[in-house]
């Protein structure tokens, strides 16, 4: 039997990192984290504006280390939780089938979200190191952010059985969670 992979996707914000954490815990499972292996944001604005202008190709976003995370945790046979912006179209899936979540999030509601969670992520000495990439980030934010979004909403969330509401509680989020993935416990 292939082991189960699950994605949680959703707009930057979403909750997805708190909720993959949750149901690979709460089921038994792997839990893989596309933060821990992406490089393609560190690129300048104008590389991703241009990406944008190419139709955001999911193939071009490289992730270093992210399949072989993948294969790794499927070959202990107990399956896995994947959050990941690309949900079931990441190319380091390389055609696993998945149960994929979306997390329904209006973009205001996400934005103020991550923007709490970098800020209370900063450390002392960081603040002005922070405001600076805070600057950046918002500056982009209309002209990259929010229309990635768009496309990654209107991509993904049709191919996703599981639709969450993201404005519920983290722990009705993953209850809800728990509850579509029930039979695929480790």
């Amino acid at each position: 039997m292939t082991p189960p992979v699950i994605t949680i996707s959703g707009p930057p914000g979403s909750g997805k990192t708190t909720l993959a954490r949750g149901l690979a815990r709460h089921l038994g499972l792997g839990v893989v984290h596309y933060d821990d292996h992406e490089v393609f944001t560190r690129q300048p604005p104008a590389a991703i504006a241009a990406w944008l202008a190419r139709g955001a190709p999911y193939a071009e976003m490289e992730a270093p280390g992210l399949a072989g995370a993948i294969a790794a945790e499927c070959a202990r046979g107990r399956g896995l939780v994947l959050d990941t912006p690309l949900g079931p179209l990441d190319p380091a899936l390389r055609g696993r089938a998945v149960r994929a979540a979306w997390i329904d999030l209006p973009a205001d509601l996400a934005l103020a979200r991550k923007l709490r969670q970098l800020n209370d992520s900063v450390q002392p000495g960081q603040a002005t190191a922070f405001r600076g990439w805070l600057g950046g980030y918002l500056a982009a934010y209309e002209e990259i952010v929010r229309p990635a979004c768009g496309v990654q909403a209107a991509r993904l969330a049709p191919l996703c059985p599981i639709r969450i509401d993201g404005t519920a509680s983290a722990s009705a989020c993953l209850d809800s969670l728990i509850r579509a993935c029930s039979d695929m416990q480790g």
